[in-house]
């Protein structure tokens, strides 16, 4: 889990730039993951800003069901200090914060887990 929280990062970080290209590494293509997160990518290439610094911890993950294809874990994952660079270069730090209970469907693609899905715990 915790390195596709980093691959997120990553992607979070460099490919703010509208291209989702890369989100092929991190979630299923067509899945809600993949929507959320390229609606994520779009606005902030739209308002101009960026990333930088981010970082994300995985404080526990534990399996809640899992097959030889699919996956669901019940995680904690915390965000770490940042900042987001708007236009102009202008620069807003945001704190670290901790991470709610969720829980991340996986899916088994192209020989790596890819997130399928991410629900709130209660789900």
């Amino acid at each position: 889990m915790q390195a596709l929280a980093d691959v997120r990062a990553r992607i979070l970080t460099t490919g703010s730039t509208g291209s989702p290209g890369a989100l092929g590494d991190l979630d299923l293509p067509a899945s809600s993951a993949w929507a959320a997160d390229e609606r994520l990518l779009r606005q902030l290439h739209d308002r101009g800003e960026r990333y930088e610094g981010l970082s994300f911890v995985v404080r526990s993950a534990r399996s809640v069901s899992g097959e030889r294809a699919q996956a669901a874990l019940r995680v904690r994952v915390d965000t770490g200090a940042y900042r987001v660079v708007g236009p102009g270069g202008a620069e807003v730090d945001r704190a670290p914060e901790p991470g709610e209970e969720l829980v991340v469907r996986l899916r088994w693609s192209q020989q790596r887990w890819v997130v399928e899905e991410v629900e709130g715990a209660a789900a």
